[in-house]
């Protein structure tokens, strides 16, 4: 198809330099039109990795914006590459995860989609989602190996766990710090739990999984000696009476496993009681968290196998 550009793609300006383009491709996924799409990659006569200027959105790119899981799945088929990035450096499963597209992140990541996305882009779908609240794609992303420490040298601010305490998302401070999360290299978040006036049950939460209640901050300050601190009687009582023998012993394990491994500890055969301890579902709030997001998933999954 050549000739004038449609309304729908007047975003996605079209390479027209030698005056001829074919945006029919780009045209149906936006708009979800699976039939029409099918019809097309039949006909082969466009390629499905065509990037249109000034963007360079590809179809699935454009399918993946729009939540047009259908034809993500489709373009997946019939070859579509997976990780191509825009002019942002933004891949179609970061544009997935932005808007909160469960069934077309589980088709890219199936189908090979990095869930650290590119380096390009100075974010990852991790940190989309985490910044957004959007549990289910913190879950997905961990499951399908996403790193939650790119680099040492990131700056703490834009850490996973900075950004779920940031806007107070419990759900992907949970998956988080679940998932492994390096609390050494995360700033100083129980600073940060204390400004922000997160629930009380943020704070039980960072020392369980072996958050420092003595770091002070750039200013020296202990987080119990900060103004106006809403937690101040919750951290004293944490600092009279530290951790448990048991809770440390569950800290040191989950250390020797290594992050890597830390979901087979569900399959160890040990007592039922023992792997949720391991895994921390005897603290309702976290059991609660993983039980119902799994519940989710579960059903997505379901339309993928």
């Amino acid at each position: 198809m050549s000739g004038v550009l449609s309304s729908e793609l007047s975003a996605f300006i079209v390479d027209t330099e030698n005056g001829q383009y074919d945006d029919s491709l780009h045209q149906a996924a936006w708009r979800g039109d699976v039939e029409e799409l099918r019809n097309l990659l039949a006909q082969g006569v466009a390629n499905v990795d065509a990037q249109l200027r000034p963007f360079y959105a590809t179809p699935l790119r454009l399918a993946a914006m729009n939540r047009h899981a259908d034809c993500v799945a489709l373009l997946l088929q019939h070859g579509s590459s997976v990780n191509i990035v825009d002019r942002k450096g933004q891949t179609p499963l970061f544009c997935a995860v932005k808007n909160w597209d469960t069934d077309s992140c589980i088709a890219l990541l199936k189908a090979g989609a990095s869930p650290d996305g590119d380096r390009r882009n100075l974010s990852s779908p991790l940190h989309i989602a985490c910044q957004d609240g959007y549990a289910i794609g913190v879950k997905l992303l961990l499951d399908f190996g996403a790193q939650i420490e790119c680099a040492p040298t990131t700056p703490q601010w834009t850490h996973p766990l900075h950004l779920a305490t940031t806007y107070r998302y419990l759900s992907c401070f949970i998956l988080l710090l679940g998932g492994g999360a390096d609390v050494t290299l995360a700033g100083h978040i129980l600073h940060l739990i204390c400004t922000r006036k997160c629930d009380p049950v943020f704070v039980h939460l960072w020392v369980q999984f072996g958050g420092n209640l003595w770091d002070r901050n750039d200013k020296q300050q202990l987080a119990v000696d900060l103004p106006d601190n809403c937690q101040r009687d919750i951290l004293k009582e944490l600092m009279e009476n530290p951790l448990s023998l048991q809770s440390i012993c569950r800290l040191k394990i989950r250390k020797l496993v290594g992050r890597s491994r830390l979901p087979l500890m569900c399959a160890l055969d040990i007592s039922q009681v023992l792997r949720d301890f391991l895994v921390y579902r005897d603290i309702p709030e976290v059991n609660h968290c993983l039980t119902s997001l799994n519940l989710e998933l579960k059903r997505s999954l379901s339309k993928w196998q």
